[in-house]
C-alpha cells in the first residue's frame, strides 16, 4: 500500500490538462455525459441516438464521477485512477503468493512501464475490462488447482462483469487460452470436466449482458444483435476506423510499449512452472487472437500487459538475485526508447524537422500554431528529463544487480513528465483551435457540425442537445475548406491551427 498510494497520486496529477482523445475517449465521456443529462442511465446513446458497440458498466462510472465532480476531462478520466489502485492491489496479491519482495516486484514492474501507466491516466474502458479479465482468469485457475467453488463463482461475476463493461471478447480470449492450456496439460490432468463446467461458466456469465442487449433493443427496433455481430464482423475483416497494420502489429506494441518490462521477459520467460506456463499462453493467445482482427488498435491487445510484466518480473527477480548479469542492452534500449520519446517534441519545436511528420493535418496544425504562438517548453522540458534521465544511468553503473530499479525510478518520473508537461503542448498544437471553437458554440448554446470528419468531442465539448435544433457553427480541416464552401451552404468565420470555422446558412 505504501508503494501504490505514492504511483496513484503521480499518476492522478495532470489528468484534465489534455483533452479528451477523439474517437475513444471522447466517444466514451459523451455517452456518460447524456446519461447524466438524460437520466436515463440503463440506456446507451451517443448524439442522443442508441449506441450498441459498448454495454454500460463503465459509463455508469464515469456518469457517477460527473455527478460528483462535473463534466470535465479530469472527472471523465478519475475512475481508471480507482481501477489502477485495484490493478496494482490484485497484482501485488497475485506476486505475494510467490514471496513478498516478488509482489513488490511485480507491482513496479507494472507501474512503470509505459503503456500501462499511460492508459490508467485516460478515460478508456480497458484498463477495467482487463483488470476483470484477468482477474477472473486467476480465479478460474484457482478453481481448477483446488476445486474450490467460491472461486468459481467469483470468477464468473468477474468475467460476467467484464462482459457488461466491453462485450463477449472477454469470453473468446479466456476460452482459447484455456482450451489451449488443457491441450498441453491433457496428458496430465485431463478431464472433460473441465470445458463442460466452463459451458456453464460461460452460459451464466453472459446472462447480464444478454438481458442489457435486449433492453438497448427496444432503442433499435430489437436490431442491436444483429448490428453488433456486424460490428464484430467488421473489426475482423476490415480496418475499421482507418485503423490498419501489419499482422505483427501488436508484437511491436508490445516491446515497445512496453518498456522497460519488454526488456526483461526473455529472461522470465525462462522460468519454468505451471502457473507462469499459464501466463505464457493467455500471453501468445492475446497477440494472435488481436493479430487476427483487421482492425490495428493499440489498446487492443492490452490485455497482455499482466502476462508480460508477470513474466518481466520474474526475469528482474533474476537480476536482483545477482542469478542473472545485467544487460547492456537492455540499458541502452530503455535510453534509445526515451531518446525517441522526447525527440517528438523536438520535431513539434522546430520547422525545419516538420518533414518528418506524415500526418498532413497535424503538419497544417503545426505551422499555424508556430505562426501564431510559438512553442517554446517543449524542446527545453524533453532536454532536462533526458540528462536527468542520463545522470541516474550513470549513476548506477557499479551497483548492477541494482540496475532494474533505477530504470524503474528513472522511467516512472521521466515518463509522467513527459505526459504531465510535453503532452498537452502537442496536443495543444494538434486540436487547440478545434477543441476552442467546440467550446464556442457550448457557451452560445449551438450546435455544430464537423464537415469532412467524424468527431465525438463535437458532441462532449460543445454539449451538443438536439433540442437546440439545425447546427449553427461548421468546422471543417483547412485543407478541406475549398471543398467544404462548394458542398455546403456555409460562412467562413475563422482559420487557425489548421482549422477552419464556418456559420451555417440556410
Amino acid at each position: 500500500m505504501y508503494i501504490i498510494l505514492p504511483i496513484l497520486v503521480l499518476w492522478s496529477f495532470g489528468l484534465g490538462l489534455v483533452p479528451l482523445l477523439d474517437w475513444d475517449e471522447a466517444n466514451f465521456a459523451e455517452v456518460a455525459r447524456e446519461m447524466l443529462t438524460t437520466g436515463e442511465w440503463s440506456f446507451v446513446r451517443i448524439g442522443y441516438e442508441p449506441f450498441w458497440e459498448k454495454p454500460p458498466l463503465f459509463f455508469w462510472l464515469q456518469t457517477l464521477s460527473f455527478k460528483l465532480f462535473g463534466v470535465t476531462e479530469w472527472a471523465a478520466r478519475f475512475p481508471n485512477i480507482i481501477v489502477a489502485f485495484l490493478t496494482l492491489w490484485v497484482l501485488y496479491l497475485i506476486g505475494k503468493k510467490r514471496n513478498p519482495k516478488f509482489g513488490l516486484i511485480l507491482v513496479l514492474t507494472y507501474a512503470v512501464s509505459f503503456l500501462p501507466q499511460f492508459y490508467f491516466k485516460t478515460g478508456l474502458i480497458d484498463p477495467l475490462f482487463n483488470l476483470f479479465i484477468f482477474s477472473s482468469f486467476m480465479l478460474w485457475n484457482h478453481f481448477e488447482l483446488t476445486s474450490h467453488k467460491t472461486a468459481l463463482v467469483f470468477s464468473a461475476i468477474l468475467m460476467s462483469l467484464a462482459i457488461l463493461t466491453k462485450g463477449p471478447t472477454a469470453l473468446l480470449v479466456c476460452g482459447s487460452t484455456l482450451l489451449i492450456i488443457w491441450v498441453i496439460e491433457r496428458k496430465k490432468s485431463w478431464s472433460w470436466s473441465r470445458p463442460f463446467v466452463f459451458g456453464v461458466f460461460s452460459l451464466l456469465s453472459i446472462v447480464p449482458y444478454l438481458i442489457w442487449m435486449k433492453h438497448q433493443g427496444t432503442l433499435n427496433q430489437d436490431r442491436v444483435a444483429s448490428d453488433f455481430m456486424s460490428y464484430l464482423m467488421r473489426l475482423f475483416s476490415t480496418a475499421d476506423a482507418g485503423h490498419s497494420g501489419f499482422p505483427l502489429f501488436h508484437v511491436v506494441v508490445l516491446a515497445f510499449g512496453c518498456m522497460p518490462a519488454s526488456l526483461y521477459l526473455y529472461s522470465g520467460w525462462k522460468v519454468s512452472d505451471s502457473f507462469s506456463l499459464r501466463l505464457k499462453v493467455l500471453l501468445v493467445t492475446i497477440v494472435v487472437i488481436f493479430g487476427m482482427v483487421q482492425t490495428k488498435i493499440i489498446h487492443y491487445s492490452s490485455l497482455a500487459y499482466f502476462p508480460l510484466t508477470y513474466l518481466a518480473a520474474l526475469g528482474i527477480e533474476k537480476q536482483l538475485s545477482f542469478k542473472k548479469e545485467f544487460h547492456y542492452l537492455s540499458q541502452v534500449a530503455w535510453l534509445a526508447f526515451l531518446a525517441v520519446l522526447f525527440f517528438i517534441p523536438v520535431i513539434f519545436s522546430n520547422e525545419s524537422l516538420m518533414i518528418l511528420i506524415r500526418d498532413a493535418d497535424l503538419m497544417e496544425s503545426m505551422r499555424s500554431a508556430h505562426s501564431i504562438n510559438p512553442i517554446k517548453s517543449l524542446t527545453s522540458w524533453s532536454v532536462m528529463i533526458f540528462v536527468l534521465l542520463v545522470w541516474v544511468m550513470l549513476f548506477s553503473v557499479k551497483k548492477i544487480n541494482q540496475r532494474p530499479i533505477y530504470l524503474a525510478l528513472s522511467g516512472v518520473v521521466t515518463l509522467q513528465f513527459w505526459l504531465v508537461f510535453v503532452v498537452p503542448d502537442i496536443a495543444q498544437i494538434a486540436q487547440g483551435s478545434l477543441i476552442s471553437f467546440y467550446k464556442r458554440a457550448a457557451k452560445e448554446k449551438v450546435n455544430i457540425q464537423p464537415l469532412g470528419f467524424k468527431s465525438y468531442a463535437s458532441y462532449f465539448y460543445s454539449e451538443f442537445d438536439p433540442k437546440r435544433g439545425a447546427p449553427v457553427y461548421a468546422v471543417s480541416r483547412a485543407r478541406d475548406q475549398d471543398w467544404a464552401m462548394k458542398n455546403h451552404p456555409i460562412q467562413t468565420l475563422e482559420r487557425t491551427g489548421g482549422w477552419v470555422l464556418y456559420r451555417m446558412l440556410k
